[in-house]
């Protein structure tokens, strides 16, 4: 077998240069009316306002940023999406958890919650459903937070009464006590998924049905037909290059 030699690839090109100029064309026309043969879709968008208060805690830039890219994950994931497709079939939606076309986007503090179907009425009907479990689960997390918080405070009050040997209780008490408020501050901490007890949350908008399609990103769509398009006609032309010269070969 003859070896690959990326020059001799690009000069049987060149040869027919009119070819990958006739098929780059008809690929990036493919790429332009490509939509047109696609259902429409719709996309519903519902918001979540967070907000950090400040009263509370200090924070940096990189804090802040971390902060609000795990309250974004904890929306974004796969438990809370369980929860949007098990609700959205007790409601009489037929989805499954892989035809649940959803992404998020952060403007500042904003959250966008955006669905994707070809049924507005169920787009919008399914970004509500997201945004109020993901509410709902941010306002579990942030309970929990706060209950961590909680027991730190009696476990710094149980340390206090462990080095000054509080007349109320034993030493044995107290170590026990210990060990029960580190358990709960463990399990606390776990279930608030890494939301802080200083984060508020609030359902700042919800979806409605949208009235038009969304517009499929064409530009994308014109380039990668262009690039299919130069890609065959390369591989065409360097094709029809070895056939005539094992045809030459065949004749010599």
């Amino acid at each position: 077998m003859k070896e690959f030699a990326p020059l001799e690839v690009i000069e049987n090109a060149l040869s027919r240069w009119w070819v990958l100029v006739i098929l780059t064309i008809l690929g990036g026309i493919v790429g332009l009316f490509f939509p047109i043969s696609r259902p429409p879709i719709y996309e519903a968008e519902a918001t979540i306002a967070v907000s950090i208060d400040f009263t509370q805690v200090r924070m940096s830039q990189y804090d802040e940023d971390y902060t609000f890219g795990v309250t974004g994950a904890l929306i974004a994931s796969t438990a809370v999406k369980e929860q949007v497709v098990t609700r959205a079939q007790s409601e009489g939606l037929e989805i499954q958890l892989g035809q649940f076309s959803s992404y998020l986007e952060i403007k500042q503090s904003i959250w966008k919650l955006k669905v994707r179907h070809t049924d507005p009425q169920i787009a919008a009907k399914l970004a509500n459903i997201w945004a109020e479990e993901a509410y709902a689960t941010l306002e579990q997390s942030r309970h929990h937070a706060l209950q961590a918080q909680y027991l730190h405070r009696q476990e710094n009050n149980l340390m206090d009464c462990l080095s000054s040997a509080c007349a109320a209780y034993t030493l044995k008490e107290i170590q026990e006590a210990l060990q029960t408020v580190s358990t709960q501050i463990e399990n606390e901490t776990n279930a608030s998924n890494g939301i802080l007890p200083s984060l508020e949350f609030a359902l700042s908008e919800e979806a409605f049905p949208p009235d038009q399609p969304v517009a499929y990103d064409r530009g994308k769509m014109v380039l990668g037909g262009a690039l299919i398009g130069f890609v065959v006609g390369i591989w065409g032309i360097n094709l029809w290059h070895i056939h005539r010269r094992v045809e030459g070969g065949s004749h010599a």
